[in-house]
């Protein structure tokens, strides 16, 4: 999966772009991302299997997130029907601290090993990753400035 993220850094100018590398891309376990353009302010999410491959679009109706948010991507395996709700009680506007809320337990699965926040507006990002007695989603999340690091590689 980071090799995936890293290649739709590298070459994805767009949604569709990225979108494109990721269903080309092999898959070998279940996952969910949320991509996101900063510039164009869109964003899609993709749910991913072996042997499936959806995009599902903000505020677009999915089996397992019947109550969609409007303007707002959520998805989950199995347990999106608690994000539904966690977005419809009154999170309508997400900062970095509700948006990491939302991914705990248990919107994450118990497999959660990896659990990644970007913020496209400022190119924050927050990292965690699981230990032997937590899920990612339910350890310290480490903060990170993209632009600040790229700056470093100069």
């Amino acid at each position: 999966m980071a090799q995936l993220m890293r290649e739709v850094m590298e070459k994805a100018s767009t949604i569709e772009e990225a979108v494109e590398i990721m269903r080309r891309g092999p898959r070998t376990c279940e996952y969910y991302y949320v991509i996101a353009d900063g510039n164009t302010k869109r964003a899609v999410g993709i749910a991913a299997t072996p042997t499936t491959f959806e995009v599902i679009e903000p505020g677009a109706p999915h089996p397992r997130l019947p109550h969609p948010v409007k303007d707002t991507v959520l998805m989950s395996a199995g347990t999106a029907t608690e994000a539904g709700r966690a977005g419809e009680g009154g999170l309508r506007k997400f900062d970095a601290e509700s948006a990491r809320r939302l991914m705990e337990r248990p919107v994450a699965m118990k497999s959660n090993i990896h659990s990644v926040l970007f913020a496209p507006d400022t190119l924050e990002f927050w990292v965690a990753n699981a230990d032997a007695k937590n899920v990612a989603s339910h350890t310290r999340y480490t903060h990170y400035d993209l632009q600040e690091l790229l700056t470093e590689l100069r």
